[in-house]
């Protein structure tokens, strides 16, 4: 792990610098992920739930992470398309429920979702839009909080590294309920599933920004 870390803050200037403090990504194996239409519509579980996803810009060159933090605070959604991997779709927190929007929209697709407030972590994995593994630590993001949980069964990294995630019930304290669950090992499911040395911007072939709306902005 202490190797991958150094290839991370090497390239923190480079797409893996949009793992610096928090971050919320949706990996789809997919190429594009949305048609050519400008205007996009996410439907949710209830109408309420749905996304309008607008075109905004199309950048053909990498954008510096910075710019790119500054697109996700203002509320915006961001399309990273990288050749050989599919598309990774960057929000903020209070966006993060366009997630589960998408998992429904592909089905038999395997998706997944890497996340992190800084100290704390979330990881999912997602299939015909069911949760195949979700483990999450306490995470406090934008002022919201989220509790620390462990579904569905091991996921293969778990039991090839021999350690499975669980949630200690008894702990005093919500961070102490998943302590060994940070970004670190958020970033270790990244690599293990995606590829850290692989999300680089030669391998990047458009970077797409979506204004986003839903029932609650449209009033």
């Amino acid at each position: 792990m202490s190797s991958l870390f150094r290839v991370f803050w090497r390239t923190a200037s480079d797409l893996p610098g949009l793992f610096s403090g928090n971050f919320h990504v949706m990996y789809l194996p997919l190429l594009p992920l949305f048609p050519a239409e400008k205007q996009i519509c996410v439907p949710g579980y209830y109408s309420d739930q749905t996304y309008y996803c607008t075109l905004r810009k199309e950048y053909a060159a990498p954008l510096a992470p910075y710019r790119c933090k500054k697109q996700l605070k203002a509320g915006r959604c961001m399309i990273l398309e990288v050749n050989g991997l599919g598309s990774f779709v960057f929000t903020n927190h209070r966006r993060s429920d366009l997630f589960l929007n998408l998992q429904r929209k592909f089905p038999g697709v395997t998706s997944y979702v890497f996340a992190s407030d800084g100290p704390g972590g979330y990881f999912k994995i997602l299939k015909d839009g069911r949760i195949q593994r979700k483990i999450a630590s306490y995470m406090w993001s934008e002022g919201i909080g989220s509790y620390a949980e462990t579904l569905g069964t091991p996921c293969t990294y778990e039991l090839e590294t021999g350690h499975v995630f669980k949630v200690d019930p008894k702990a005093q304290h919500l961070r102490e309920m998943m302590p060994d669950f940070t970004k670190r090992e958020v970033l270790d499911l990244f690599d293990y599933y995606v590829g850290l040395k692989c999300f680089q911007s030669t391998n990047l072939r458009r970077v797409l920004v979506y204004d986003l709306e839903n029932a609650e902005t449209k009033k």
